[in-house]
């Protein structure tokens, strides 16, 4: 039978002997050992570092629970930005172990939530990526049935990646609609990179309006360089 783990691994491109397994098959000990951790005092709100007891940030006001895997720092980044923009699929399967082992290991998290649903991308650009990573990213956890049909993107956007804050919030004002009925109920959010938290503070406004009970959200990365 083929194995079906790399033997190598992604990071240093070492081969993986039996002493050096991690608890990601796609990365040796050391690499995994070194990989960036999301500090124990974040605040929940948020996930910044100003670890607030009342979280005055504008963007999550809506947001009841965050959580990120990651903050965004190398060489995380660089595998996200591998995966979306190179289509480099092994790394996409490496952050997917890690979202999946996020969601075995955050059960107390799960236990109120009623509809998981990733951030949606616009047909045109999903038809010219090809995939949409958030979806990819949550394809392979078991705890939750996934829903792309909760939200759409009605209008295409410019990158977002380099833009202000302030121009994200221009860009991104009543770019997203509500497509299914989510009165009452608990809603997960995931996207994979927080930065402004402006995609998040838009969808999570939309949700609220559509009548949603809670709304919490789970990011791959968060970047700790924005409150």
């Amino acid at each position: 039978m083929l194995l079906k783990i790399p033997k190598w691994c992604l990071e240093c491109n070492r081969y993986i002997t039996s002493l050096q397994t991690s608890q990601s098959p796609f990365l040796c000990k050391y690499c995994y050992n070194q990989l960036p951790a999301i500090n124990d005092r974040i605040c929940l709100k948020c996930g910044g570092y100003h670890n607030a007891v009342n979280c005055r940030i504008e963007w999550a006001k809506n947001i009841v629970d965050f959580s990120a895997v990651f903050p965004y720092e190398d060489p995380v980044n660089h595998w996200i930005s591998s995966f979306k923009y190179s289509r480099n699929i092994i790394y996409g399967r490496l952050l997917r172990n890690f979202v999946t082992n996020w969601f075995e290991t955050s059960l107390e998290k799960l236990t109120h939530v009623d509809i998981l649903t990733p951030v949606p991308m616009h047909f045109s650009n999903l038809n010219s990526r090809g995939f949409n990573q958030t979806s990819f990213l949550i394809a392979r956890q078991k705890r939750l049935k996934s829903f792309d049909s909760v939200l759409k993107k009605r209008n295409r956007t410019t990158q977002l990646a380099g833009k202000s804050k302030q121009e994200r919030q221009g860009i991104l004002k009543n770019v997203f609609t509500v497509k299914e009925g989510i009165k009452g109920k608990n809603i997960l959010l995931f996207d994979d990179v927080c930065t402004t938290g402006q995609t998040l503070s838009e969808i999570s406004n939309m949700l609220n309006i559509a009548g949603a009970n809670r709304v919490d959200c789970l990011v791959l990365c968060r970047s700790m360089r924005f409150n």
